[in-house]
């Protein structure tokens, strides 16, 4: 039930942001998400902006370049967001996706 799976994931999405960013911590300066579809990946920026202050060009996207890697995606994401300088040594990002839409995951990292 496609449309339920994503009403869940817009709900828990808040609650999950507010622990992997909280306001007292360092900035997250790039975010490298799991490239479900063009459409997930608006909506993920959408909450992210809203709940955790990072702005729609944090967010690499490279789905047009690759489409769903299901789950090569955020590893190949992450060489593509170092190899054309958006992450550089130093740089705080977060690595985020989720499994089928049912489980979310991430971690906050310095290169």
């Amino acid at each position: 039930d496609g449309p339920e799976v994503l009403k869940m994931a817009i709900d828990l999405m808040p609650a999950f942001l507010a622990r992997v960013c909280p306001p007292h911590e360092p900035a997250v300066e790039v975010v490298v998400p799991h490239q479900t579809s063009k459409t997930g990946l608006k909506l993920a920026g959408r909450l992210m902006r809203q709940y955790a202050n990072i702005e729609p060009e944090q967010i690499v996207n490279v789905i047009a370049n690759y489409g769903n890697c299901v789950g090569a995606s955020i590893p190949s994401t992450l060489y593509d967001a170092i190899e054309s300088g958006k992450i550089e040594r130093g740089t705080r990002f977060m690595l985020i996706g989720t499994g089928a839409g049912l489980s979310l995951g991430a971690a906050v990292l310095t290169y």
